[in-house]
């Protein structure tokens, strides 16, 4: 598969402005949707946040009983995180080439962002890689809807309003665009499913939030001598 853009100047370059953007494009409801993640598994070990951005997501498992590491592409995301002194060991990466050893993570997890790396599948294989057997991968992402009058009313607020009023506040509405429309351009839950299910992801199974604007995919790496 041919590789993305890298998605890692923009980030840079909106990078004050980037959680403000989930909470609007999912309504204010996306920090319910991320303290969730705690329902789906018990923090424990060495945790990865892939594109942890300025950490919202890891900030909701970081406890006595776990070490979490977050790595992003975008480093003014990681200064935000810095500055909010979560207790987070930062690292500038990309999830395609993951600077850790094999079988070094007791779970890994993610918040928006398989739609916009690089290379989604080489990715999927360094997940694997770092993640030690039978542990569990956790994505959440948005989806497309399905529904015809949601995604007509996507397609407005997403594609239209909300460039308009990121313009307004002195941003570039291309930009915001580029973020919405990474959305629509992305798999369905059915073919991402599939994908999943190509790199040897055991007990795959995915959790509908809110009108089904966005999933939790959760999954195990399964035994290497199960795979082989």
């Amino acid at each position: 598969m041919r590789d993305k853009k890298d998605s890692a100047p923009l980030f840079n370059k909106i990078a004050k402005h980037y959680d403000t953007f989930n909470i609007f494009a999912s309504f204010g409801i996306e920090k319910s949707w991320r303290r969730r993640i705690k329902t789906l598994f018990i923090p424990k070990g060495n945790i990865l946040d892939l594109g942890c951005g300025s950490g919202q997501f890891s900030k909701t498992i970081i406890n006595d009983n776990c070490s979490v590491f977050g790595i992003d592409p975008a480093i003014k995301m990681l200064k935000i995180g810095k500055q909010r002194k979560y207790n987070l060991k930062f690292i500038n990466g990309y999830g395609e080439n993951l600077p850790f050893k094999d079988n070094s993570f007791d779970f890994i997890i993610s918040a928006f962002v398989f739609r916009n790396l690089k290379n989604i599948n080489r990715t999927l294989s360094e997940i694997k890689r770092v993640l030690k057997e039978g542990e569990k991968l956790i994505i959440l992402e948005f989806f497309w809807p399905e529904n015809h009058l949601l995604s007509l009313f996507f397609s407005i607020y997403l594609g239209h309003l909300l460039p308009f009023i990121y313009k307004i506040f002195g941003g570039n509405s291309q930009d915001i665009k580029y973020l919405c429309f990474s959305i629509k351009k992305f798999y369905n839950v059915k073919n991402f499913k599939s994908l999943l299910k190509t790199h040897e992801f055991d007990n795959i199974r995915y959790l509908n939030l809110s009108f089904n604007l966005a999933r939790y995919f959760i999954m195990e790496k399964g035994k290497e001598n199960e795979q082989n």
